[in-house]
């Protein structure tokens, strides 16, 4: 467990302190270009940024919640709830994201930029309630009942594991 919480907290530090295009793909030999990002790797940068959270973290949740696909759907949540988009935000979160106008409607949420900001805002949230921890991190699937702790902690694993395998995949671009 501790060295979750500081793996964590490295990636934390690390996405505040890395350029925006650190570990992404190289340019090409000869040329003297920047690596090109895809829209979706700068959504999550930008997102990351935004709200102090380590791009990665951000993409380990989105692989997990739709595998990327900015247009899932989720009908099987809990409470009869719908989850929307690449990060799967949830139904419960559109009325407070219509009165901050945030969003106009619920289909809003299949765009993927707007959408990964908003699943980095909810998670941003969720730190600020129960602190920068795996635990915490799990909130973001199972919400906060103290009844729901498992499912926190294995979520958190799910995810961990998801960020490690990114960072491999990244580290074997930036080596080719």
């Amino acid at each position: 467990m501790l060295r979750k919480i500081a793996s964590l907290l490295l990636a934390l530090f690390l996405s505040l302190s890395l350029p925006v295009h650190a570990g992404r793909s190289q340019p090409q030999a000869g040329t003297n270009s920047l690596p090109v990002l895809s829209r979706s790797e700068l959504c999550f940068d930008r997102a990351g940024r935004m709200y102090q959270i380590d791009p990665l973290l951000l993409e380990a949740i989105a692989r997990q919640e739709s595998r990327f696909n900015p247009n899932a759907t989720n009908t099987r949540s809990a409470g009869g709830s719908t989850d929307y988009g690449i990060m799967q935000v949830n139904s419960t979160h559109i009325p407070k994201l219509k009165r901050m106008g945030i969003i106009r409607q619920t289909d809003d949420l299949f765009k993927p930029c707007l959408n990964i900001q908003i699943g980095a805002w909810i998670l941003a949230q969720h730190f600020r309630t129960c602190g920068v921890n795996w635990n915490c991190l799990g909130s973001y699937n199972a919400g906060f009942d103290k009844s729901r702790d498992n499912t926190r902690e294995n979520y958190a694993d799910i995810i961990y594991n998801n960020y490690r395998t990114l960072s491999r995949e990244r580290r074997n671009i930036a080596l080719h």
